[in-house]
């Protein structure tokens, strides 16, 4: 099975609350490599019935626990729990000093682990590591504590890759999260309470603690000089307020239950070294393929959690964030661009074609205005066909792009730039 058989095969069981015998049949079982037939245990997820309302107090007088607090993403967990005043009991790791530091740290408890004890009084829990060794021992806690309404886990988007049957050339190392999984949900048959796993991509953000995470690591091996060329493939990414936004949501949402992709963005390397590179001009970027047949990009469906009523920021925004060299310029070049003209004589153009244009725009608009620079494009469009563009036709051929005024260009004025090009003819 191809990689975007795959996708497809996910977005047809979002229609499909439980899995059955009878979906498993019409290729929908999910819960297993083969995708053979199975006696289905528990739903893949339900629906959220009623959008989520983001609330400042929502939190306020609910006690929560949080294991993994000193990770990356644990500490980025805790201050979205904190910000809406839960009274929040958390495992402080390495993490202690930057988490005292957080806004509304009156209302953190730290303690050395949680278990019964901690657990009591506790509306939910949050266990922000899927293959931790002491998850399932957590959850048992969980079902002697009748407080305990919902655990909220945090897996990985591979563990749906993994499921959605022979994934080909897909890393072997994807499978745990997927078999942790099915062993918290086999648990939670046995506890009161309801349990929703949230699978993100690769995290990416601002480091609130000692961790970096690895989404920092993984960036900088793109811009240090430890590739020679881009590498051929595709990453699934989310911002890390993202995937914390999301564990509130399902927890507040009393329906929610179940399996929860959250992905922001599947990029290609070919794209995201091109974000880089505009961000640290300096760095030590590859700009030529590995290989030029890159993979195809899949997405993952986000309707559970955004017909739930989150929103996913921009991953070109976040990553241009995350480098340490970004320019103040790059952020805020777009945001006094005026609104856009009424478009006109809209550009047709094959699909495929189209989201690759797509991609390479937001490499530009990075606060979603809808807009790029036009000296950005003279830079880009001279590097894209590796010569010295014709200054005098290109500003002729920019001059006539209106909707953005006399600095910007939407994204239909570049595309019809970009057919011009040899590259994209």
């Amino acid at each position: 099975m191809t990689l975007r058989g795959a996708a497809q095969i996910l977005h047809c069981a979002e229609k499909v609350p439980d899995i059955t015998p009878e979906a498993a049949k019409l290729g929908l079982g999910l819960l297993n490599l083969a995708a053979k037939e199975i006696e289905p245990s528990f739903p893949l997820y339900k629906y959220v019935s009623k959008p989520w309302q983001d609330s400042p107090d929502s939190g306020e007088g609910k006690k929560v626990c949080v294991t993994g607090a000193s990770s990356f993403f644990g500490t980025h967990l805790v201050q979205q729990l904190l910000q809406r005043k839960y009274q929040v009991v958390a495992v402080a790791g390495d993490a202690e000093a930057a988490l005292k530091s957080l806004p509304s740290a009156e209302n953190l408890q730290l303690v050395s682990a949680i278990g019964e004890k901690e657990v009591s009084g506790a509306e939910t829990v949050f266990a922000t590591d899927v293959l931790d060794a002491g998850l399932l021992d957590l959850l048992a806690a969980c079902s002697k504590e009748s407080s305990v309404k919902k655990v909220v886990v945090t897996s990985s988007i591979a563990a749906s890759a993994s499921e959605a049957g022979p994934m080909g050339e897909w890393a072997p190392e994807t499978v745990p999260q997927s078999k942790a999984e099915q062993s918290c949900f086999e648990a939670a048959q046995t506890g009161s309470w309801k349990l929703a796993t949230i699978q993100p991509g690769l995290l990416l953000g601002p480091s609130l603690g000692p961790n970096p995470g690895e989404g920092a690591q993984w960036l900088a091996s793109l811009s240090d000089g430890s590739h020679s060329q881009v590498p051929r493939g595709v990453q699934a990414l989310t911002a890390a307020q993202d995937a914390a936004r999301a564990h509130v949501l399902v927890s507040e949402t009393e329906a929610a239950e179940g399996r929860f992709p959250c992905v922001g963005q599947v990029m290609t390397y070919d794209h995201i070294c091109a974000v880089i590179r505009r961000a640290q001009p300096s760095a030590k970027v590859p700009s030529e393929l590995e290989d030029k047949d890159q993979e195809p990009v899949v997405t993952w469906k986000n309707s559970r959690l955004v017909d739930g009523g989150l929103s996913f920021c921009s991953m070109v925004g976040t990553i241009m964030g995350c480098c340490p060299a970004a320019p103040a310029a790059a952020a805020s070049e777009t945001t006094t661009a005026a609104a856009p003209a009424e478009q006109t004589n809209e550009v047709t153009v094959d699909p495929a074609k189209e989201e690759e244009l797509k991609a390479l725009f937001d490499t530009f608009d990075v606060d979603g205005t809808g807009f790029m620079g036009k000296e950005d494009f003279k830079a880009f469009y001279s590097d894209a066909n590796k010569t010295e563009a014709d200054a005098g036709k290109l500003d002729a051929l920019l001059a006539e792009c209106k909707d953005g005024g006399a600095t910007q260009i939407s994204f239909q004025e570049f595309t019809r730039l970009m057919l011009n090009s040899p590259q994209y003819r």
